[in-house]
This record gives C-alpha cells, sequence and structure tokens, in this order.
C-alpha cells in the first residue's frame, strides 16, 4: 500500500481491502467501488469547498453533483476534476500507465503542469507514467469495468424485507427487538462478495440501529422511524 503523503495523516480515512472488492459510501452520497489490492484515502466530511480523495490501485466511481464542490480524485502525478459522473480509474503502482475511463458525464484531467483535456460518454485517457505521455480513446467501458462484481440494491424496501433476505442469502434468522424498526425503509447498494458484517453496518447506519449476532440469531435493535 501507498500512504499519502500530502494530507495529515490524522485528518485522512483509509479504507484498504487486500483481498476483497468494497463498496464505499462517500459523506457527500457518492459512491466508489473498490477493485482489489486498491486503497481509498479521504478527509471525513469533505468539509472544505473541495471534495478529494486519493486513490491507489483502481476504482469505480458514482459521484453526487454537489452545486460548487469539485470532486477530485488524486493518482499519482494525475488529478480528475469531476462534478457529478460515473467514471473507472486504474492506477496500480505497478502499471506503466494510469488509465481514466468515463462511463457517462464528463471529467477534466490534469498533471501537475498540464489540463490535459476533457472526457466524456466512453471516453479513457492514458498517461504513460515514465514518459509524461498521454492519449485519448474510445473504448467498450463494460469491458474497462468488467470487474465490478454483480450490484444487489436495496432500493427503498423495508427493514423487515431486508430482514427477509439476508435469511435466505446467509441462512440465519432475524429478528427485531423494537417491532417498530420493521417498516423502516432503506435504499442502499451492495456486491455479490459483500459479507453479513459489511451488509448489516450499512443498513444499521442508515436506518440507526443497531445489530447483534449469536450463533445463527441476528437481532436488530433501535427506536425506530420517525
Amino acid at each position: 500500500e501507498v500512504a499519502v503523503q500530502t494530507v495529515p495523516k490524522d485528518k485522512i480515512t483509509p479504507v484498504s481491502e487486500l483481498e476483497k472488492r468494497r463498496v464505499i459510501h462517500l459523506p457527500d452520497g457518492s459512491t466508489v467501488t473498490l477493485n482489489r489490492n486498491s486503497r481509498l484515502d479521504y478527509i471525513p466530511g469533505f468539509t472544505s469547498a473541495i471534495r478529494e480523495v486519493y486513490l491507489t490501485g483502481e476504482a469505480f466511481f458514482d459521484i453526487v453533483r454537489v452545486p460548487g464542490k469539485p470532486f477530485l480524485v488524486h493518482t499519482g502525478k494525475v488529478t480528475t476534476r469531476v462534478l457529478g459522473t460515473s467514471f473507472n480509474i486504474k492506477a496500480y503502482p505497478s502499471d506503466k500507465a494510469i488509465e481514466i475511463t468515463v462511463e457517462h458525464g464528463k471529467v477534466q484531467v490534469m498533471d501537475e503542469k498540464t489540463n490535459m483535456g476533457l472526457l466524456t460518454d466512453a471516453q479513457q485517457l492514458r498517461f504513460e507514467v515514465d514518459k509524461d505521455q498521454y492519449k485519448f480513446g474510445k473504448v467498450d467501458v463494460n469491458a474497462v469495468a468488467a470487474w465490478r462484481p454483480q450490484e444487489i440494491r436495496f432500493d427503498d424496501i423495508t427493514l423487515s424485507e431486508i430482514g427477509r433476505q439476508i435469511e435466505q442469502r446467509f441462512g440465519r434468522t432475524v429478528r427485531f427487538a423494537n417491532p417498530a424498526l420493521e417498516n423502516c425503509r432503506v435504499t442502499a447498494s451492495f456486491y455479490e462478495d459483500d459479507g453479513l458484517e459489511e451488509i448489516m453496518t450499512v443498513v444499521c447506519g442508515i436506518s440507526q440501529s443497531t445489530w447483534l449476532a449469536k450463533e445463527n440469531v441476528i437481532v436488530i435493535d433501535g427506536k425506530g422511524c420517525n
């Protein structure tokens, strides 16, 4: 893993998975899917005028548009600036090039000296790190981002329904200590290789509840929804 030196370490939230892909829910509502052997660093809260993260490895970004707050992705010498779009960045330290591929929307790509240009739908910029050279091209975005696992989405469904899906998937029994929680509605995205702990942590975070697993039973508790 490569440590980020441009931001004080005590202000960085690192998100790193060596063996698994993982979905990161950022404070502004944007999501980042990290590929294996990848790392994302960011300052919690995005309290400054600019939202920015630091990527080592590969990730797919789905960025929420926030007026007046651009989103910056730093990958070594290259910075990608967006307002609201979805795109893939591949920038492993062992690679000879950094690749930025836009699914839809527009992103601006810069290095330390140059504004390299604007990327739009299905365009890719490939930056040769050692040569400081870059080129644009049209690509098949689905092929570039084929590493992403199949998405599992909870789209405005109740905790009761989520509990039934968890029971089917993990073979556990889900119980609610407070019945008022059962009708709380949740919207969240996961992927097929996310584990029980990852799913429950996000679901309970959104619904402001807690969970406890003992043997084959999961108990969800909390005050319920407004």
